[in-house]
């Protein structure tokens, strides 16, 4: 399931400009923003390349939610599991 969503990450939400992006399913656009991993591609892409990126005041706030919702599933887990 993680390889097809990075692919859909990767193509159809950064590398065109959106304004002038002529894509048929803005539905599937719109919800492949969900995949943290759009956010972390569009962080290294900032660091190392001078191509158009995402604003980076969109990319830091989205991967710390994401790092804090995964920490905390994986905590109450791991506590679940392991600890009980």
């Amino acid at each position: 399931m993680v390889l097809p969503i990075t692919f859909l990450g990767a193509r159809t939400t950064l590398d065109a400009p959106r304004a002038r992006q002529d894509w048929r399913f803005h539905w599937l656009q719109t919800l492949v923003l969900i995949n943290p991993l759009v956010y972390v591609n569009e962080g290294m892409r900032a660091a190392f390349t001078q191509a158009p990126h995402m604003h980076l005041y969109v990319v830091y706030p989205v991967m710390i939610a994401f790092g804090a919702l995964f920490l905390a599933l994986g905590l109450r887990n791991f506590r679940r599991r392991v600890l009980s």
